[in-house]
Parts: C-alpha cells; sequence; structure tokens
C-alpha cells in the first residue's frame, strides 16, 4: 500500500503540502479536524518528527486497515469535534471537517487558541465549491483576524496555508 493508492478528496498537491508543513513540526503536536479514511493524516505522519491526531465523529472502514498496512501511527479521536477536550499545543491544526458554517466557525474557534506562535494553520476547502460554501463565508467574516495573527503563506488548490504571528 503506498499513500497515493488511498482514498481522499484533497489534490496530489495539496497532500504534498501538508507533508511539507507537517515535516516543519518539530514542536506540540499536529492536529486535523475530519478524517474521512485519513489519507491526509496519514501523509502528514509519513514526515511528522510529532505525533499526529486526528478528530472526525465517524469510523470510517478504511482507516484502521491503512494504519496496519501502511505501519504509520496516526491517533484517531472518533467524537464529534465539538466535545473533544483539547488541551494540547499544536504546531499545526489542519481544518478539513465540516464545510458547514457553524462547524467551520466552532472548528476554528475551538481549537485555533492551541496554535503555538510560529505553528502552522491549514484550511481545506477555503474557496469553496459545491456544498462548501460556509469555509470562504466563515473566512471572510474573520480575515481582519487572520490577518494580524497570521502570515499567510501560500494557497495549494484549495488549501490555504497560514503561519501564526
Amino acid at each position: 500500500m503506498q499513500l497515493a493508492d488511498m482514498i481522499g478528496y484533497c489534490e496530489e498537491v495539496e497532500y504534498l503540502a501538508l507533508q511539507k508543513y507537517a515535516e516543519l513540526v518539530t514542536e506540540g503536536v499536529i492536529l486535523e479536524i475530519g478524517t474521512h479514511q485519513g489519507k491526509s493524516a496519514f501523509y502528514m505522519a509519513s514526515v511528522a518528527h510529532v505525533p499526529v491526531y486526528t478528530v472526525d465523529k465517524y469510523d470510517y472502514y478504511l482507516f484502521d486497515s491503512y494504519k496496519e498496512q501502511l505501519g504509520l501511527d496516526v491517533i484517531k479521536i472518533q467524537e464529534d469535534s465539538t466535545e473533544v477536550k483539547w488541551h494540547r499545543s499544536l504546531g499545526l491544526l489542519f481544518i478539513d471537517g465540516a464545510h458547514i458554517y457553524e462547524m467551520i466557525k466552532n472548528d476554528f474557534r475551538r481549537f485555533e487558541p492551541s496554535v503555538m506562535k510560529g505553528g502552522f494553520l491549514l484550511i481545506h476547502d477555503f474557496a469553496g465549491g459545491p456544498t462548501m460554501d460556509g469555509v470562504p463565508a466563515f473566512l471572510e467574516e474573520i480575515q481582519d483576524e487572520l490577518n494580524k495573527r497570521f502570515e499567510t503563506l501560500e494557497t495549494v488548490d484549495n488549501l490555504l496555508c497560514l503561519q501564526k504571528k
């Protein structure tokens, strides 16, 4: 099993960007909101120097099989992101959960304060798309806040890459 063979919904360039930023993290942990089958989490874990966690309320059937086949350690938290008790510093936060306005807002407000200075915030589907309008709507609402607290590093396809100032 190769990472590229897994089921996932990001573009290959987005997976490579996730790896690039995950490899730079040397403090805290990496947290992904929205697991699906785990492809993005496993891409990050393949280069990570810190633990990788992923949160999703659903138990997708291929995650455990992929974990075993790849031999990569990703810690799966099977809970709704609104119920997760989180107290760890984040070197990287990847938000790719529900794309509904209230859900992206909740995920950001709940987990962004844990991102360390110099840590990365990666947001998927920032430009929207079918059934994903909540992400750009929320980002537009907090644009001033983001500009004050984060530096935009790049956009890779539909992945927004920021670093906390």
